[in-house]
């Protein structure tokens, strides 16, 4: 019988300068199995969305039209409809969500921003 691991409380980030070998890096950590790691999701670029009453927040679609932050790391924007659209509690979903499809325990991003 083996046991499920649980999650990682906090994010691990990959930051750097352009040009710096962070996405080499990015590449190795997450050939790890226990690491998922987006890359350049870039929610924190959309930060500002999140000052939008509830009923107006759009963050799922502006979030793909400007990155393809879910098409390209194989996720579904629908499945966080359900999500409350405040940012940090975004943050973690999508970050999460993505560990969870690889089996990984580690989550984050890499990103120069």
């Amino acid at each position: 019988m083996s046991e499920v691991a649980e999650m990682a409380p906090g994010p691990l980030f990959i930051v750097s300068m352009w040009r710096g070998g962070s996405s080499l890096l990015h590449v190795l950590m997450n050939k790890h199995p226990q690491i998922g790691l987006m890359f350049e999701a870039d929610l924190l670029l959309l930060r500002p969305l999140f000052l939008k009453p509830d009923f107006l927040n759009d963050w799922r679609e502006r979030g793909e039209f400007w990155n393809q932050v879910f098409s390209r790391h194989g996720l579904n924007a629908h499945e966080f409809a359900q999500v409350r659209p405040d940012f940090e509690g975004v943050f973690e979903a999508v970050h999460r969500a993505y560990a969870r499809r690889k089996g990984a325990v580690i989550w984050g991003d890499k990103s120069p921003n």
